[in-house]
């Protein structure tokens, strides 16, 4: 019997430590969080990989809240980082977006094999540019029109940017 009981115990403290390195720790202030899915599209379709920031409108800012979209322009923002779910009020949002074209060029040379790639990214004059394909205006937290409001419960956000823009932000190519 006694080998039961401390084979209960030490399973039993097992769980329960292996439970506590699982869970975040939460801040005791950190509001009430409930469950966002902001759907994005683009000109009404899925916008994939868009970075959104939620920025609380009034209220406490401590609680920054977004992600990144999935292929199906689906977003389930975490608040700080780590925690599902926003708090409860109004926000405003930021997307922003970019898209490459052309070879990206190899991480800079840190060993032999890894120069013999860089030179022969610059012997071939490849290029790479970068372009943000989001309007200016919904980028920017203070010209944003994007905003909604969450509420106890679950929430289902809508959001529609216009038509992609493409300007360039940074030529990498090398020369």
């Amino acid at each position: 019997m006694k080998h039961t009981n401390h084979s209960l115990v030490l399973l039993a403290s097992i769980a329960l430590s292996i439970a506590g390195c699982t869970k975040e720790n939460r801040p005791n202030d950190l509001p009430p969080l409930h469950p966002t899915k902001i759907i994005l599209t683009q000109a009404g379709q899925p916008c994939a990989d868009a970075k959104l920031s939620i920025i609380p409108m009034g209220g406490d800012s401590r609680w920054t809240s977004g992600g990144t979209t999935d292929a199906s322009g689906i977003l389930e923002p975490k608040t700080h980082g780590k925690f599902k779910g926003v708090p409860e009020g109004k926000y405003k949002v930021t997307v922003d977006k970019s898209v490459g074209e052309g070879e990206p060029p190899p991480p800079s040379p840190i060993d032999a094999e890894s120069k013999k790639k860089y030179d022969e990214y610059v012997a071939a004059k490849k290029t790479y540019k970068l372009f943000q394909v989001i309007p200016d205006q919904y980028r920017l937290r203070d010209r944003t029109p994007l905003e909604f409001e969450v509420k106890a419960g679950k929430n289902e956000i809508p959001l529609d940017v216009p038509d992609e823009v493409k300007v360039e932000v940074k030529s990498t190519g090398l020369r």
